[in-house]
């Protein structure tokens, strides 16, 4: 086996561990999901970064797409949140936070093209 097959064997291994402690410890206090869908959501994230990565070669423009794949992704941890503490959805926070990586997504995706044009080594 390779070392790249061992590594992702083992950050695969390591996420399922964690998704598995959290869906455990809440059904167990709680007696259904609350809280630990967050922590789930969140780890599946970070496996879907790593494919995203790993499946696109030009990585200035895969940062890209994980800065654009971040904005549903915080909206998805907002309505979760909103409905476990009766929050709004949105606030001002949160669409800094969406507007920051749209702008760092144009950014990496204006990079990427600059670098494919070489216009920037």
């Amino acid at each position: 086996m390779t070392k790249n097959v061992i590594i992702s064997i083992l950050f695969s291994a390591t996420l399922l561990i964690g998704i598995m402690a959290c869906l455990i410890c809440n059904i167990a206090i709680s007696g259904n999901l609350t809280w630990a869908l967050i922590p789930v959501s969140s780890i599946v994230f970070a496996w879907i970064i790593f494919v995203v990565f790993k499946r696109i070669e030009r990585k200035i423009a895969a940062l890209g797409t994980n800065f654009l794949s971040a904005i549903p992704f915080t909206i998805v941890v907002n309505v979760i949140l909103s409905k476990m503490i009766e929050e709004p959805v949105l606030n001002v926070w949160d669409m800094l936070s969406i507007f920051i990586l749209l702008i760092l997504a144009f950014a990496s995706f204006i990079c990427d093209y600059a670098k494919k044009k070489g216009l920037m080594k």
